[in-house]
């Protein structure tokens, strides 16, 4: 299948990032599947959530490789951007399914009617193998990782992989950003644990603290696989820009 033809106009993929360029898009979306891949051992039988899966940058680079027995499920809070996946990823093959979710964030979905904290994902019990998270904790408060992190386990088969992104805010990247190495300016201090690029909408990119963080993984009964350090904080360092957190499930119920 000849995926190049199912990149969006500019107008739609603009939504998620400054995308004007076409093979930039492409090779991005390429990359991030082709390390998911990698990093989390994903077979063709998989069953994957992509929260947050935008207009299908990742999804579309699945499609040759996801078997019938696999599916990928998509949910976004983007209506326009969910049209584009179902009128073109989904009419190509019906295991590729995409929901939109009417979730509140102040930067991304101001009209959304459901707070995050009640939000419960269209997701049967422990259904999935694989959950994706790209770029979205990071528009996200600590109270509501605690809930996404509540819900993912959830979701999850024992055993299975989640994939977060994140700005994990440590004594390293702390410096980097007072001495203005860093790729962000995450300086503005909007709670314990807690910085963001801006204080009018904080939720336009926050910076956690690396140890808040692990302990939420922690209370839900995952264990962190890996930590991928990105280059959001240094100009000295190579590799994916925002710092990647793979873990597993490890507990059948997760922690009240």
């Amino acid at each position: 299948m000849n995926i190049k033809k199912l990149i969006p106009n500019s107008n739609i993929r603009n939504w998620v990032g400054p995308f004007n360029d076409d093979e930039y898009y492409y090779d991005l979306g390429k990359s991030q599947a082709e390390k998911i891949i990698q990093w989390l051992s994903v077979k063709p039988e998989h069953k994957i959530l992509d929260i947050g899966c935008g207009c299908g940058r990742i999804a579309i680079h699945f499609l040759n490789y996801l078997n019938e027995e696999g599916s990928y499920i998509g949910i976004d809070s983007n209506k326009e951007l969910l049209s584009y996946c179902k009128d073109n990823i989904t009419v190509l093959r019906r295991n590729f399914q995409f929901q939109y979710v009417d979730v509140y964030n102040r930067a991304y979905s101001p009209q959304g009617k459901i707070n995050t904290q009640d939000f419960v994902f269209p997701i049967e019990d422990e259904s999935m193998d694989i959950v994706i998270l790209w770029s979205v904790f990071t528009h996200m408060y600590l109270t509501d990782i605690d809930s996404y992190l509540k819900e993912i386990h959830r979701v999850l088969k024992k055993g299975g992989l989640v994939l977060a992104s994140l700005n994990l805010n440590n004594s390293f990247t702390k410096q980097q950003i007072e001495t203005k190495k860093s790729h962000l300016d995450i300086k503005y201090f909007i709670a314990d644990g807690l910085f963001s690029l801006d204080t009018d909408t904080p939720e336009s990119g926050f910076a956690h603290d690396e140890d808040k963080v692990k302990e939420l993984y922690w209370k839900y009964g995952f264990l962190i696989k890996e930590i991928k350090y990105g280059i959001w904080s240094s100009k000295e360092l190579t590799g994916e820009f925002h710092d990647t957190i793979i873990a597993q499930k490890l507990t059948t119920k997760s922690c009240d």
